[in-house]
């Protein structure tokens, strides 16, 4: 079994219960921030950064970029959020984009394998397979229609290529 697949089954046990008792898209990423006791936070950044995770004993901050669209503000949210259930030693951690390496995306450094395993988080956690499942009977999703892409990304408050990627990466 591959890093990968290893971590995206620990991932989806890991999701499930941030979620649980939702049932329609999107996600009410609040909801989550209040289940973990995290404060989301919109600040002016950086046009680089996307996201930054600050924790100590007491206090879980999660700082997305004003600058940039609520889907990608909710994109960034979720991996900081992985990166918080995944990868808790670190009180600081900044991600500077949605970087995939579509190469080797199981092997690489730590940190590379860390940035994997918080884009798959966020794509677990804003994009729910049993939603999917439910929304596209029979699997069948035209990807040449880019209305009904960019309405299907709407209804998931995402960016429409984050859920392409989504789409693609399962292998329900």
């Amino acid at each position: 079994m591959s890093l990968l697949r290893a971590s995206d089954l620990r991932i989806r046990r890991r999701v499930e219960p941030l979620i649980e008792g939702q049932v329609l898209p999107p996600v009410d990423m609040t909801a989550v921030a209040v289940r973990m006791g995290v404060e989301i936070r919109q600040l002016e950044i950086a046009e680089d950064l996307a996201g930054i995770l600050y924790q100590e004993e007491t206090r879980k901050v999660i700082v997305v970029n004003a600058r940039h669209s609520a889907a990608r503000q909710r994109v960034s949210a979720a991996r900081q959020v992985g990166h918080l259930v995944l990868h808790a030693r670190e009180a600081v951690w900044v991600d500077e984009g949605f970087k995939v390496d579509i190469r080797h995306p199981d092997r690489g450094s730590l940190e590379d394998i860390e940035e994997v395993e918080a884009n798959l988080f966020a794509l677990h956690l804003l994009i729910p397979m049993p939603w999917i499942e439910a929304d596209l009977p029979g699997w069948v999703f035209d990807f040449s229609d880019e209305a009904f892409t960019l309405q299907f990304a709407e209804r998931y408050g995402v960016p429409s290529a984050v859920l392409v990627l989504r789409l693609l990466s399962s292998d329900n």
